[in-house]
């Protein structure tokens, strides 16, 4: 096992967070590196198991998929911009303003399983609208804008009320 894959199962191990269907997720990550519009989703089947829910192309979908489901919590990696020459991937923790405080609740106790899951994701961002009017979130602009503030370490962390 390589170093990462064992610290991806160490940070898996300890929140007790397990990925379904493993090939898939390397399938939607390797599409993300590859294609800047790319996207996936991840959803939860049970308590402690997520999978592959969605994957697509262009920022639109994806905004449309989160919005119509508002009372889901979804991890979510999306191809952003070239910025200075260097490809900038975001990670997106979006919890709708329909979800229980129990899936809210997982969002905290696995995070660092989900943040290890969706590695390369130089900015990442925590979403949770209290309506269901969020799509000024989502757009083009509030992600540039996001990506381009990153700190010196690369990765931006914002919780958007």
């Amino acid at each position: 096992m390589s170093g990462a894959a064992k610290a991806l199962y160490d940070r898996k191990s300890e929140s007790g967070l397990q990925v379904a269907e493993e090939s898939a997720l390397h399938e939607a990550l390797s599409a993300v590196r590859e294609d800047p519009e790319a996207w996936f989703t991840l959803c939860y089947l049970t308590k402690s198991k997520v999978k592959v829910q969605s994957t697509g192309s262009g920022l639109e979908s994806l905004a449309n998929l989160l919005l119509e489901k508002s009372d889901k919590v979804y991890y979510a990696m999306k191809g952003a911009f070239d910025i200075d020459g260097k490809p900038r991937m975001l990670a997106i923790t979006w919890a709708g303003a329909h979800a229980s405080a129990m899936k809210k609740g997982r969002i905290s106790m696995h995070g660092g399983a989900i943040e290890a899951i969706l590695t390369g994701a130089i900015a990442r961002v925590n979403i949770a609208p209290a309506t269901e009017d969020a799509a000024e979130f989502l757009t083009e602009a509030a992600l540039l804008e996001l990506v381009t503030s990153s700190s010196s370490s690369g990765v931006a962390l914002k919780s958007i009320p």
